[in-house]
This record gives structure tokens, sequence and C-alpha cells, in this order.
């Protein structure tokens, strides 16, 4: 009897205060992954910025993002095909929206 279902998958998550072997659930969203991930790392949802990399590889990671988190499933994730034991990175990250950097310029006389 196994323990884990078709759609489970064992990743690696790290992150600068984390590192565990957990295993996800393909049918899983974006946001909802996110949601879990808080509870390990301490990073909120909305300043989480993943990045997937193949297993035993640091380079050509792949942003895990989606203009709707909510609804994108991670087995519909266009950016990765999820191997077992991947390599999930969870850093910390504010997007501050353009209108919140304003700046009036004066020349000088």
């Amino acid at each position: 009897m196994s323990l884990t279902t078709a759609h489970d998958v064992p990743i690696l998550i790290e992150s600068e205060n984390a590192a565990s072997e957990r295993r996800i659930n393909l049918g899983w969203s974006i946001g909802q992954l996110k949601g879990k991930l808080e509870i390990i790392t301490g990073i909120p949802v909305s300043s989480q910025k993943m990045t997937l990399f193949a297993p035993n590889s640091t380079t050509n990671g792949v942003a895990v993002e989606s203009n709707d988190e909510e609804n994108t499933t991670l087995s519909s994730f266009a950016g990765w095909r999820w191997e077992q034991y991947a390599r999930l990175v969870v850093s910390f990250y504010i997007a501050f929206p353009p209108s919140s950097f304003s700046f009036t310029y004066e020349k000088l006389k």
C-alpha cells in the first residue's frame, strides 16, 4: 500500500530560514502551495517569490507564478515539469505598485 497518491511529488523546499522535503499535490493551485509554504518559511503569501530548479541543478530555475495563482494548478503550470526532488527556492519579495514611487523634478536655478 502506497502512502502517496499518483499526484503527490516529493520536492525540496529551501528558504533563508528553512529547508525541508515535502510532498506536494499537483492538483493544488499556486496560491494553495504558497499558503502552505508560509507556515514552513515564515514568508507571507503576498511576499513569496518561488523559483523551481531541476533535481541536482543550480542554474536555469523557472519562476513559479501566474496572473491567476488561485486558479492555476501546479499540474497545469506551463513553466516546468514537476520532477521528484526538484528544488523549490522560496524568497522574500516585495512588489511595489508603480504609483508608490513618485517624485518631482525641479530645475535648480
